[in-house]
């Protein structure tokens, strides 16, 4: 018999449906096919604890942790042990002869489904081992379709490797950073490859906008014919260590100058046609951009209803895609999506602005599959399946065409320009809001339906000005424009970024909080950036190069990893044993309103040690599945209750309630909402 290990519950019944399989057991059978599951990961490396007893204690003195082999364990929850359980049982019950790994098709579901059949003994078999993979939502007949077109397991090997040598450097990474920082700064520090760097993004965010000095630079201008404006920005203008004296007076100079010419004359016009193509087919992160930009939403949430669509409703591709094309071979394809949506439209298979396999990684851009029209979706939902829809009709219009016109008036040492546009055609920004303008050309340019001035001709100066400009600060980083980062400097994955961004919000951490659309740096986090900077072998861990070296050594070099790891390892950890550093001492203190002494911040949360040594007081980083907020201690220390709150009982049922502190009983306790 066949069996197929999918990586979620849905997926298998998927598969069971399509292949005719019936439910016994916990499992799937039928037609000559067993089909089982995961829940996601089921299992996980080895803490340090797990290889020694000894290493339970975060001792300075025992870094670095290096396991001579990295082993693998269930995660230690009762539904995920159950389902280990299942899967065995899968695989005891019935006689195998192939095993069709079917988890999602990318780096990390290979790492995930191999190492489920590692642990459980099932990865080196005498079965024959192949890989179900593809991009379209699992309908029925891309199932029946696609099974018949497997390949052998092994054709994936290198992309395994890739996901298990990624998997163990960050485990060397997290654990032994995290366990000399969290010892060197007296306060838990989790410390992380990628998170680390985004960490560093933000402070110097934050310096720049605190440091930020507004100044005043001033532009020249005049008109010609009462329509055409000629500007010029001097370099002392642009030179950040010039004062405002000297801008006005260099501005007043080139002003003077101006209206003592009667007229001048025009040198140079250029002339190009552009034709700017739309904005292409979603990938993950531009869909988890626009989404937080139009809506508000985290890349979490995003990446949540992206999920839903494409399992639950069938109506989205596979979403975690990091490609924002398709593949020359999906034309017929992409054309029976546009069919079953009644767009009336025939793509050019040779426009590469929709069709270039050679831009395609693991999956293609996202599409939607079908009309919605019967199904219950939820508000989210239908807003992320409208905005993939969109970008579907608008991939299919027409360039943007116009005529961009530079021309320049000379006018002593300084050149006055012109930069004009005629719009030839409109094209898709005829039906383009502001959230998509993609491809935008100078925002400076000034649209015409002509252009009459002659190369060689001269003209009147009218109206010279100097125009009072001021600098403008950084931003602070939305999710959108941190996810833009990201995919610019190739930080994470699709799939991953939307976690690695939510580590900096967790109370544990305390890194940084939101307000509003902004991503704000906490004092712990920024104190913690501060202290790494002064020592010159943390800095590379920060700096985004880092991981794009990183991915390459992946991919080119990966027995210099570990190495590499260890000689710098050793070198950071004399530095900080040396030169003892607090990062606790940024943090807000509190007052325990118990015993009056200060309180302390520990890995689970704040506490207050008491008179005699002994634990007073604790308020967890979270209770009942809620995280607990700075601003949620401030308030339970003071007497009042926290904001409402979603929480989950220890049975798995959901409830809302607030936090409030029993002085007396000295624990926390829930008001039901």
């Amino acid at each position: 018999m066949k069996l197929i290990l999918c990586e979620k519950p849905a997926v298998a019944r998927e598969f069971a449906d399509a292949l005719g399989a019936d439910f016994a057991d916990g499992y799937h059978k039928g037609n000559g096919y067993v089909i089982t599951n995961a829940i996601g990961h089921l299992v996980t490396l080895f803490m340090p604890e797990d290889y020694s007893e000894a290493l339970k204690d975060w001792n300075v003195d025992r870094l670095p942790i290096l396991p001579k082999e990295f082993r693998l364990k269930a995660i230690d929850q009762g539904h995920i042990l159950k389902q280990i359980n299942i899967v065995k049982k899968a695989f005891a019950d019935n006689d195998i002869d192939t095993v069709i790994v079917a988890g999602d098709a990318g780096r990390e579901g290979e790492l995930i489904a191999r190492n489920i059949l590692k642990f459980i003994g099932e990865l080196d078999q005498n079965y024959t081992y192949l890989r179900f993979w593809t991009s379209k939502a699992l309908t029925k007949s891309v199932i029946t379709e696609n099974i018949k077109l497997c390949k052998p397991l092994s054709d994936y090997d290198e992309l395994f490797r890739q996901g298990e040598v990624r998997s163990h450097i960050d485990w060397l990474i997290g654990i032994n950073y995290s366990r000399l920082f969290t010892k060197s700064f007296a306060t838990y520090i989790s410390f992380g490859r990628v998170q680390t760097c985004l960490l560093k993004r933000q402070y110097d965010l934050d310096n720049k906008i605190k440091n930020f000095r507004e100044s005043k630079y001033f532009q020249n201008a005049f008109t010609v014919e009462d329509r055409y404006r000629f500007t010029y920005l001097s370099p002392i203008q642009k030179d950040e260590d010039s004062h405002e004296e000297q801008r006005s007076a260099d501005a007043k100079k080139t002003d003077a100058l101006l209206r003592s010419l009667p007229q001048a004359t025009l040198t140079t016009v250029s002339r190009k046609t552009v034709a700017a193509p739309a904005p292409k087919l979603f990938d993950l992160t531009e869909l988890q951009k626009l989404c937080n930009k139009k809506f508000g939403f985290s890349s979490k949430k995003t990446l949540e209803t992206a999920q839903a669509l494409y399992e639950k409703h069938k109506l989205l591709s596979y979403p975690r895609t990091p490609s924002r094309v398709l593949n020359n071979e999906d034309f017929g394809f992409f054309c029976e999506c546009l069919q079953k949506l009644g767009i009336d439209a025939r793509p050019d298979p040779a426009n590469k602005n929709i069709f270039n396999s050679s831009q395609v990684e693991d999956h293609h851009a996202l599409l939607i599959l079908d009309k919605a029209d019967n199904l219950n979706l939820s508000e989210d939902e239908r807003k992320v399946y409208s905005l993939v829809l969109d970008r579907m009709k608008l991939v299919l219009q027409d360039d943007y065409i116009f005529e961009q016109i530079t021309s320049e008036i000379p006018v002593g040492e300084a050149v006055f320009r012109n930069h004009s546009k005629i719009v030839k055609q409109k094209g898709w920004k005829a039906f383009c809001d502001d959230d998509d303008k993609e491809n935008e050309d100078d925002q400076d340019s000034q649209t015409l339906d002509g252009f009459s001035l002659r190369e060689g001709g001269s003209y009147p100066i009218q109206n010279p000005e100097i125009r009072e400009m001021k600098t403008k600060p950084a931003q602070y980083d939305s999710e959108s424009s941190l996810l833009a980062w990201m995919k610019k400097y190739n930080l994470g994955t699709p799939a991953t970024r939307s976690g690695i961004i939510e580590i900096l919000f967790d109370p544990k951490r305390g890194y940084c909080t939101r307000e509003k659309n902004k991503i704000l740096i906490t004092e712990k986090g920024s104190a913690l950036i501060r202290t790494l900077l002064q020592n010159e072998k943390v800095k590379p861990l920060l700096d985004k190069e880092n991981t794009k070296n990183f991915e390459e050594a992946i991919l080119k070099n990966p027995q210099t990893l570990i190495p590499d790891f260890l000689s710098l390892f050793k070198e950071v950890k004399e530095y900080f044993q040396t030169h003892p550093f607090s990062v606790a001492a940024t943090q807000k203190t509190y007052i325990c309103p118990v015993c009056a002494q200060p309180m302390k911040y520990g890995r689970f949360g704040c506490y207050c040690p008491g008179k005699d040594g002994q634990k007073c007081l604790s308020v967890p980083n979270e209770f009942c599945g809620a995280k607990i907020s700075e601003d949620d201690l401030k308030k339970l220390l003071s007497g009042e209750k926290s904001s409402v709150k979603n929480m989950k009982s220890k049975a798995g049922k959901t409830f809302r309630g607030r936090l409030s502190l029993d002085l007396k009983e000295k624990k926390i306790k829930i008001d039901f909402a």
